[in-house]
């Protein structure tokens, strides 16, 4: 809209000589101090000839003028409005905004596209406009059939702070918003925010499964096949990971030295096989199939396990295996693809669990990337803390359905070690190094909780070394 403005003395005009200059000054300045009122001195700061110079207005300015300005001028002695063509009509949309959020699965593990659509009335906003509104300083947002909301609303600053904690999880800044099964508490604020909320099955299936975790993860029997009576620290650390492994989620088990953490993770490996088998006898029929069987879902399925030690650990784990869990299908890689009898491949398919050492681990990642694992168990972790390492890299890229990391050491010397487990087993929970990454050593339950900066659920470390235990 282009504004203009003249002095005007009637068709036959006046000689200059003859002009009120005061009276001209004045109206002048009675039309400037309206036209300042709604906006005009912040559109053209350096003004000419009293202010009222020709002006090109957009957006919410036009909006200003039409409804606020044009009447007041309207209303001002000795001022004449003139349109030439048709004038705007702007309507306000004084409704209370309403949120809808929808989940829907993304191309990414863990990871589910978040929507967001504001209703104001019968007019449906997606919410990115007005995020883009609000990070442009606007109080109010103009929509192009020349409707216009307020941005001055409870629920829209409520929700930019959401929105802004989701976006700290994103890898890379471009992707689109979604949230992360790991944010239980960020999808409850979302939706108490929220008059209406719809989801994947899925969805709604790994968030009440973290929800319900600890409390359920207390009825998960010890599996009587286990060689082995359990200490009640080993008991807790091992219902700990099956509860985890049945959500389809990873952790970092970080027990002190000679507490038994070998013991723990074949208990949960006896446990998995058990699921697995409960399934397979029941057929695919959900009805029928045993709780920890359904949660299998979120897991895909039986499967092998990979155990990657270091190679001296290696022996061990093939010993312990077969001493406590002799039901357990077990095989070593003890030498480089190249110079291996049998394909990694074929080993896979005839056991349950494979071990290996990280130096196999590395030298051929593209064959352990060949295969699907159902679980990825990393002993002695800190082989993995350093980033930059080619370990590291192969075991965060590694296609396994869950990841474990079993460590006395989770943290030596910076929080960033932290992080590179966490990259490994939970990578929605912490998928960009941030030097403020914080720990909170939770209550004599022995937990390590991560601050509200992850927007992770409370589980992503468990530590028996956060209150001492007897061995």
């Amino acid at each position: 809209m282009v504004v203009d403005s003249e002095i005007d003395y009637g068709a036959a005009g006046l000689d200059d000589y003859a002009r009120d200059l005061q009276a001209e000054g004045q109206l002048r300045s009675a039309a400037l101090k309206v036209l300042v009122n709604h906006g005009w001195d912040e559109l053209e700061p350096h003004r000419s000839n009293g202010g009222l110079v020709s002006h090109t207005l957009e957006g919410l300015a036009t909006v200003d003028f039409v409804r606020r300005g044009l009447p007041a001028l309207e209303r001002t002695p000795h001022v004449r409005v003139l349109d030439v063509g048709r004038r705007p009509v702007y309507k306000e949309l004084t409704e209370a905004p309403e949120l809808t959020v929808t989940t829907v699965e993304s191309d990414k593990n863990d990871w589910f596209d978040l929507g967001l659509m504001i209703t104001v009335g019968d007019r449906r906003i997606p919410y990115a406009d007005i995020l883009r509104a609000l990070s442009a300083g606007q109080k109010r947002m103009l929509m192009s059939d020349k409707t216009y909301v307020s941005l001055d609303q409870p629920l829209f600053h409520q929700l930019r702070s959401l929105i802004e904690e989701a976006n700290m999880l994103k890898e890379n800044p471009k992707d689109p918003l979604r949230i992360t099964r790991y944010q239980v508490n960020l999808w409850d604020e979302l939706a108490g925010l929220a008059t209406e909320v719809s989801g994947t099955d899925s969805w709604y299936a790994a968030i009440s499964g973290l929800a319900t975790g600890s409390e359920k993860a207390s009825e998960i029997p010890v599996p009587d096949t286990v060689d082995a009576t359990l200490r009640p620290y080993q008991v807790d650390g091992f219902r700990w990971l099956a509860s985890l492994w049945r959500q389809g989620l990873g952790g970092i088990l970080a027990d002190d030295m000679g507490l038994g953490k070998t013991l723990q993770v074949i208990t949960l490996l006896v446990h998995m096989r058990q699921a697995w088998m409960s399934e397979d006898q029941n057929g695919q029929d959900v009805s029928a199939v045993s709780d920890a069987s359904a949660h299998t879902a979120l897991t895909g399925g039986a499967g092998p396990v990979l155990v990657v030690a270091p190679t001296s650990v290696v022996p061990n784990w093939l010993a312990e295996l077969r001493r406590f869990a002799p039901g357990v299908r077990v095989a070593g890689v003890r030498d480089t693809q190249a110079k291996a009898a049998q394909s990694l491949a074929e080993v896979a398919a005839h056991n349950d669990v494979v071990v290996t050492s990280y130096t196999l681990f590395r030298l051929d990642s593209d064959v352990y990337h060949d295969v699907e694992w159902s679980a990825l168990i990393l002993d002695e972790a800190q082989f993995v803390k350093n980033k930059s390492t080619k370990a590291h890299q192969t075991a965060r890229e590694l296609k396994a359905r869950v990841k474990f990391a079993i460590t006395g050491t989770p943290l030596e010397n910076n929080l960033m070690e932290l992080w590179a487990l966490l990259a490994i087993t939970s990578l929605a929970c912490s998928p960009r190094p941030v030097s403020s990454l914080k720990c909170l050593a939770g209550p004599s339950n022995g937990w390590v909780l991560l601050n509200r900066w992850s927007g992770c659920a409370a589980g992503c470390v468990r530590s028996c070394c956060a209150a001492p235990r007897l061995k």
